[in-house]
């Protein structure tokens, strides 16, 4: 959820939030114009709550601004500078000092915050790239002074273990996996010829000239599984912890009982999470067989196979519910049709109850839809475009067996909630880019709605922390650029609930501001290829205009709260800050 917990938390907990939202996208300008500023903000004496345009930290071209730091070394912004030839790293004091580079630089990823604040810093800076995306990778402190290296590898992405992580894990073109240690600083080769890495939990599952290996969050070697694997999965359960084919077939693994094969031609392994797989046989065309737990249909038996229609059946176009004997066992799913367009809905049965030393099911299928399907989460879609889809529910008889299928809207391109009948609303009668955002009931078999927004893109809607109020964009002619809507609470059930608060808002820029109190965003404006950077005060509902011309901005909450922004040219090229008062 957006948002930043209040300026009276521990500096600490302001830095674990901050780093973790700084890094997320950046916004780059190409932009049309059209722009009616607001009138007064600049001359309110509320606009002494932050400093405009603040104070520039450093000149040139900046992009993908971050900011890192750590208890120890202090905050800094990190961006890439592009107006001196070579692409390069700046690091820059966020306070004072001159800052330093790395050139050339082309990716950069924050290591030490993520594992530990108190950690003395360190960046991972990717200097050039081949042909699968991997490169120099060159680890960096605040001073820009090398600490590490690897050759050949992809910047780190996963923290590992998942309990308490101590780093971050790299693979490198030749198969060597290598664990950045943010404490140590050092880099550890955990194992080669690795051609897949997983993790799960605190466990990290590899696959090694043709060997599954498990190993715990200390790199401990647990098992070595199978001979010339060729795929697995991890199931994640207790008794289905893995799943893996090699040369003999499909087989099961955990850690109490170890392998055993349930299938000698299956292949194509999917989780359907825990102790639960699928899996078609034979390979060409075959049927799904999804093995799972005796209990799951209410069965005396471990394990048990459900043997169903033809083709590779994924999870994400899956909806099992397991009866565990108390109701029918039932996967909604989608099969693809080689003879139409899109998929056929069907529901697949459990056809008996289960009886005493019977592991294996043929399920009993059912159309339901022969319309293009399409199953998103727990949310089911005919007429499915690939965009947008008739939202349905699932129709069920006095022994809750599916039945059919019954309309909640059309045109659906997103659930702003949990579903469909979340106070959020969803957007619905989505066409050009926009859609209406309406907000839906049912009671009984009826089901109702209200309008609440209308020509509203997809977008992210931005809740703040503390309050739950939403920020969104609507009235868009073309789905980039709108209004921007603050709602007076979480939840909204009429127009009147959300108060316009800007015009010609670019999509996906509006942030909340804790300190002051406000709503930062870019707006279009005319005659220029920048935005502006504004900020509305909640509690003076007044606009002030930070800048005229940026193309990238971060809302800052430590060390001192403000907005960083970057001006990519004119006499004001260069990072700014604008702090809080």
């Amino acid at each position: 959820m957006m948002g930043f917990k209040s300026p009276s938390k521990s500096a600490r907990g302001l830095w674990v939030v901050c780093a973790f939202w700084w890094s997320v996208g950046t916004f780059s300008c190409d932009l049309a114009q059209s722009l009616t500023d607001v009138g007064g903000a600049l001359t309110s004496p509320d606009a002494a709550l932050l400093d405009s345009p603040g104070r520039k930290i450093a000149s040139g071209s900046y992009r993908h601004l971050l900011v890192d730091g750590s208890l120890e070394n202090g905050g800094h912004v990190v961006a890439l500078r592009s107006d001196r030839g070579e692409n390069e790293l700046a690091i820059i004091p966020y306070l004072d000092g001159s800052g330093c580079f790395v050139t050339p630089a082309i990716a950069v990823e924050r290591i030490s915050s993520r594992v530990d604040v108190e950690l003395s810093g360190m960046l991972a800076v990717q200097r050039d790239q081949n042909e699968n995306g991997r490169g120099e990778i060159t680890f960096v402190d605040f001073d820009c002074d090398q600490v590490n290296s690897l050759e050949d590898a992809s910047l780190p992405q996963i923290l590992f273990p998942t309990t308490g992580p101590r780093g971050l894990l790299t693979i490198t073109s030749s198969g060597q996996l290598y664990f950045v240690n943010a404490r140590s600083q050092a880099i550890d080769l955990v194992a080669e010829d690795v051609t897949v890495a997983r993790t799960a939990g605190d466990f990290l599952w590899t696959l090694e000239s043709g060997e599954l290996v498990v190993r715990d969050g200390n790199f401990r070697e647990i098992a070595r599984i199978g001979s010339g694997v060729l795929e697995f999965v991890v199931a994640g359960g207790s008794k289905i912890t893995a799943a893996y084919r090699d040369l003999e077939g499909i087989s099961i693994w955990n850690e109490s009982d170890g392998n055993t094969m349930i299938s000698e031609g299956g292949c194509a392994i999917q989780g359907w999470g825990g102790d639960t797989i699928a899996f078609t046989e034979p390979c060409e065309a075959g049927e799904m067989h999804v093995y799972t737990l005796g209990s799951r249909i209410g069965s005396d038996s471990d394990f048990v196979e459900l043997v169903g229609p033809s083709g590779v059946i994924y999870p994400e176009r899956s909806l099992p519910t397991w009866g565990q004997g108390n109701r029918p066992t039932e996967i909604v799913l989608t099969i693809s049709d080689p003879d139409q367009v899109g998929d056929r809905l069907m529901v697949a049965r459990v056809p008996e109850e289960p009886t005493e030393g019977e592991t294996v099911y043929e399920l009993e299928l059912e159309l339901l839809s022969d319309d293009s399907a399409a199953i998103r989460g727990s949310q089911v879609f005919t007429e499915w475009n690939g965009v947008t889809g008739t939202l349905v529910e699932l129709e069920l008889d006095e022994d809750e067996r599916t039945i059919g299928l019954r309309e909640v809207a059309q045109g659906v391109a997103q659930l702003i909630g949990d579903g469909p009948f979340s106070e959020l609303g969803m957007l619905v009668d989505f066409e050009n880019g926009v859609g209406t955002l309406k907000a839906f009931s049912k009671e009984g078999a009826e089901i109702t709605s209200v309008v609440l927004a209308e020509r509203v893109p997809v977008q992210t809607h931005i809740a703040h922390e503390e309050d739950l109020r939403r920020l969104f964009i609507a009235d868009s002619s073309d789905g980039s650029v709108g209004s921007l809507y603050l709602t007076d609470g979480p939840s909204s059930r009429s127009r009147a609930d959300s108060e316009k608060i800007a015009d010609n808002v670019y999509l996906d820029t509006a942030r909340f501001l804790d300190q002051p109190l406000g709503v930062a965003y870019l707006a279009r404006q005319a005659n220029s290829d920048y935005a502006a950077l504004r900020v509305w005060l909640m509690d003076a509902e007044l606009t002030l205009t930070v800048h005229e011309a940026v193309s990238e901005y971060r809302t800052v909450p430590w060390p001192a709260p403000g907005i960083l922004y970057a001006v990519p040219a004119g006499d004001d090229q260069g990072l700014w800050f604008s702090k809080a008062r």
